[in-house]
């Protein structure tokens, strides 16, 4: 499947999100005037209490609105008939923010997939506190830190699943 793009609701017709987790702008920097051609957003990375996600700032009437790009491509592709308030990254990545690594989810599921339950790897757990990430191997008796959550997860990927 190639790149689809979708209109961002809230903003009119100033913004796009597409199926592989890019935001695309019409707007003309400081201005309400659209461009013809548009560009892609850049996107930040923002720490909150368990993981980073990326995050753009796009505009509206004057103001700045803060939105995670994961939460844009769910609202845009991906129907929610349950009205479940959270997305998931299925492969653990919050990177990974393309449509098919994302899934509507409640808070128990979410926490569930995040402590490793649903993961492919069966007891190994990636944890975050508020200095890194630990990743524990119970069967092996494995217990390490990372300071990035994508070097942990591919320490986490590279443990044989026994």
């Amino acid at each position: 499947m190639g790149t689809i793009w979708k209109t961002i609701l809230e903003t009119g017709k100033s913004y796009e999100v597409s199926n592989q987790g890019e935001v695309r702008s019409y707007l003309k920097r400081n201005s309400t005037e659209l461009y013809k051609e548009p560009s892609i957003v850049k996107q930040y990375d923002l720490n909150t209490h368990c993981k980073t996600y990326k995050r753009i700032n796009l505009r509206k009437d004057a103001k700045s609105l803060a939105r995670y790009v994961h939460r844009l491509v769910a609202q845009a592709f991906i129907p929610n008939p349950y009205n479940k308030p959270q997305v998931n990254h299925i492969d653990g990545d919050p990177f990974n923010n393309c449509l098919s690594n994302l899934e509507w989810v409640n808070n128990s599921e979410n926490q569930r997939h995040w402590r490793g339950h649903k993961s492919g790897v069966e007891n190994i757990y990636i944890y975050k506190n508020r200095v890194n990430y630990r990743v524990q191997v119970r069967h092996l008796n494995i217990d390490k830190c990372f300071t990035a959550f994508i070097k942990a997860k591919e320490f986490r990927d590279s443990i044989p699943n026994l």
